[in-house]
């Protein structure tokens, strides 16, 4: 048919979009509650999964790495704990290394 549009969502014939929800703050009030937002606390050990996170690397890379003692780690029963201190000095020697 000439002059048919395909319909596209929320688009064709004037179909009218909802408004972005509002999140009943005002700006100044969003920024003042992030500016009082308590920090994070960084436990002083981290899980397989957390120091996987930290590095950007995978899991069984960091269980390669715990267990060759490439990574700093201590072992609590049959569990890998990782000092975030101890992480922290070793990527910065990695980045001096590498340098």
């Amino acid at each position: 048919m000439p002059g048919h549009l395909p319909m596209l969502p929320q688009l064709a014939q004037g179909v009218p979009r909802r408004p972005l929800k509002s999140t009943g703050f005002s700006e100044s009030a969003r920024r003042k509650s992030m500016e009082t937002t308590p920090p994070m606390i960084t436990p002083e050990l981290l899980n397989v999964q957390q120091t996987a996170q930290l590095l950007n690397i995978g899991r069984n890379r960091v269980y390669e790495m715990g267990n060759s003692k490439q990574l700093p780690c201590i072992r609590l029963g049959n569990s890998l704990r990782f000092p975030h201190q101890a992480l922290l000095k070793w990527i910065e020697q990695q980045v001096q290394e590498a340098q």
